[in-house]
């Protein structure tokens, strides 16, 4: 393995500097190595900018992170830093670029097929847990200590600017990302007072109360941000899952449908449409999503199981075997105990009935 100067190197504009600090700022504590300007000072301090990033952006770092928005397509600064960062993707196998979404926009060079995470479903502690498995090849690292630096992270910036919203914001995430609904829920309390208009705020609130099964004032943050964004589909998804544990499975038939028309290459969302379609009486329907789901995630264990009993209710059984048994063995290649002893209890089921 070649001998960087930096472990990663974070490309992001200005406007979204804050989460890309909250992560070089757990890089750092662990003491990776992290290209990030605000550590840089002195040594970008009277060189020619241009060639100096080029030349970071395309050698000196293992990975580069990109947090990707509609800032980052517009900032002149980082276009430069990704045309560089692509310059040496293009010429190695191996991936480089790990692309961030905070929003939908389109970055040129960027492929909407090319496997990111979304800022909006994760918290930087989940990403920072991520990462350092790449950057270890280990999946160990705790998320305790790390989630509890990120909480203390927000709450240095709240003391900073605190009728700032994204701070709280952040805190709320990070503290729903370790267990702390309760206090996430007061963190996005004082987020949507500062910005009423926030709709992800109310997305990621309306999931804290479904983790408390709040399920009733879930559905009323979702249809608040809706009404705010009606292009989120996060908000979409979430509230056809909140519909589902209520026993609502035509309406939320129609939030995974809108889900998919925002969203088409989400194999979760067609997972959960199938889920409902099958619920609904149509298992061949059922079968397409699931289908669907396994084209874009070929080991997505949830989807084998499902399209396993759509199949099953279909009398395709030998069809549903065969989705069980590939369950059970992606499950046990992926550490999910759970999700394999439910896979092999379908599947016991069936043979069970084929015996009898």
């Amino acid at each position: 393995m070649l001998n960087y100067e930096y472990d990663v190197a974070l490309s992001f504009a200005g406007e979204d500097r804050a989460h890309a600090e909250a992560l070089a700022e757990l890089l750092r504590e662990d003491e990776y190595r992290v290209f990030y300007d605000e550590y840089e000072r002195a040594g970008l301090w009277g060189v020619n900018l241009y060639n100096h990033l080029s030349s970071v952006y395309r050698d000196k770092a293992r990975y580069c992170v990109m947090f990707l928005s509609e800032h980052y397509a517009l900032n002149l600064w980082t276009n430069r830093e990704r045309e560089s960062a692509q310059e040496r993707a293009f010429r190695e196998s191996e991936e480089y670029i790990l692309p961030i979404r905070i929003d939908d926009t389109e970055i040129p060079g960027i492929s909407s097929t090319v496997g990111y995470l979304d800022l909006r479903e994760m918290s930087i502690t989940e990403i920072y847990r991520l990462l350092v498995e790449k950057l270890t090849g280990e999946r160990s690292v705790s998320t305790t200590d790390s989630a509890q630096r990120e909480i203390n992270y927000w709450t240095q910036r709240i003391l900073i600017d605190p009728d700032n919203a994204e701070p709280y914001f952040g805190r709320g995430r990070a503290k729903a990302g370790s267990g702390q609904y309760v206090e996430a829920i007061a963190d996005y309390d004082k987020a949507i007072r500062i910005k009423p208009d926030f709709a992800e705020a109310y997305t990621s609130r309306g999931l804290a109360k479904v983790e408390r099964e709040q399920y009733e004032e879930a559905l009323v943050d979702y249809d608040k941000a809706i009404d705010l964004q009606s292009d989120l589909w996060q908000a979409y998804y979430n509230r056809g899952a909140a519909r589902m544990m209520l026993s609502q499975h035509r309406p939320a038939l129609n939030d995974f449908s809108r889900a998919i028309e925002l969203k088409p290459d989400d194999a979760e969302v067609y997972n959960s449409l199938g889920l409902v379609r099958n619920i609904l009486g149509c298992p061949e329907a059922a079968i397409g999503d699931f289908d669907k789901a396994i084209e874009l995630d070929p080991n997505h264990v949830r989807a084998y199981t499902t399209r396993g009993l759509a199949k099953d209710r279909l009398g395709r059984l030998q069809e549903a075997k065969a989705d069980l048994e590939k369950a059970s063995e992606l499950a046990e290649q992926q550490g999910l105990t759970d999700l394999r002893d439910l896979a092999e209890a379908f599947l016991y089921e069936i043979e069970s009935r084929g015996r009898s």
